[in-house]
């Protein structure tokens, strides 16, 4: 993966040569290598999410982002079933957010989904951000619906999609539920610090345990009555597609420290321990093999899922190919 960066857009990769249709001007440009890691591809690939995304955004609809996070031992889990547990997380937190918009609002709901499966400092953090109109066909009436607060329900700003509890519940009992039918069939692979879990015994007091919890699934209203659908789409686009570092700002004799995100002290930045080179590899790679007797696994770290909803032409413009070289 750290060669193919370190080829693109080099000669060994080839090119191609496009023609300017108004002066028949030529340009020659190298080849991508197209890794999703590569801080060169991603750029164009943000500007392509950002133009699709723009296009789904419904003119004079309050917009909502709700995210649903996997609790940590099933982050873990995850390392060594990505597209399973990908699947459970986007699968769960539609179903049970559908759900409720439907028997709260009576519209039927659209969503816009951001997979994230890991934190700044590429721990495992698997969460979803879901762009969510607040407003939809009303199931009953067959009529446009906005969605409006429950009697009761405290609302203060004038935004309300449903009532956070019941959605959280929901979320972990759809969760729960895949969890237990992906064991059953045997799609789970339960190795390295997970390998006890194969026994019906502690897979029953973890499945208790992740019942105990409460799972996190938040609403997030937009910060002001002027605020944009655009505007999320904006912060979901800083790191969709996007290297897993945000920033390495300094390289000191084989040494790249870089800064992270203090969760704990708001508005806090730490300086990451200076690593060489080697370890740094080591490090980043890790997220792209399973250390665990060896199992490979493959790169999802960030996917765009467009759910149920939405339309728009999301067709590209034609280039001007003549040639390769």
């Amino acid at each position: 993966m750290l060669a193919k960066l370190a080829l693109c857009r080099t000669h060994v990769l080839g090119g191609r040569k496009f023609r300017c249709v108004d002066c028949d001007e030529i340009t020659s440009l190298y080849n991508s290598c197209g890794d999703r890691h590569c801080p060169q591809c991603s750029g164009g690939k943000r500007v392509d999410f950002h133009d699709k995304a723009t296009k789904l955004i419904l003119p004079g609809v309050t917009y909502y982002q709700v995210v649903f996070t996997l609790p940590s031992e099933l982050s873990e889990l995850a390392l060594a079933n990505r597209y399973e547990m990908a699947d459970l997380l986007v699968d769960s937190a539609w179903k049970s957010l559908s759900r409720r918009i439907k028997a709260e609002q009576d519209y039927d709901p659209a969503a816009m989904t951001v997979l994230h499966t890991w934190n700044q400092k590429l721990e495992a953090h698997w969460h979803v951000h879901m762009l969510v109109p607040g407003a939809g066909p009303g199931l009953s009436t067959h009529q446009w619906t906005e969605a409006t607060a429950a009697t009761g329900s405290r609302n203060s700003d004038g935004f309300y999609l449903v009532d956070a509890d019941p959605l959280r519940e929901a979320y972990r009992e759809q969760a729960i539920g895949k969890l237990r039918r992906l064991r059953s069939a045997g799609k789970l692979k339960l190795v390295g610090k997970f390998e006890y879990l194969r026994s019906d015994e502690n897979w029953d007091a973890f499945v208790k345990n992740l019942e105990s919890k409460k799972w996190v699934a938040y609403i997030q209203p937009p910060p002001s009555v002027t605020s944009s659908a655009c505007q999320v789409v904006r912060y979901l686009v800083q790191d969709t597609p996007k290297p897993s570092w945000a920033e390495i700002f300094w390289r000191e004799d084989d040494r790249c420290p870089g800064w992270y995100a203090d969760r704990q002290r708001e508005s806090h930045r730490r300086l990451w321990t200076a690593s060489y080179g080697t370890d740094f590899y080591d490090w980043y790679v890790e997220t792209q093999v399973e250390s665990a007797e060896g199992i490979e696994r493959e790169p999802i770290a960030m996917v765009q899922l467009p759910l149920a909803g939405f339309t728009g032409d999301l067709g590209y413009p034609q280039s001007y190919l003549v040639g390769s070289f």
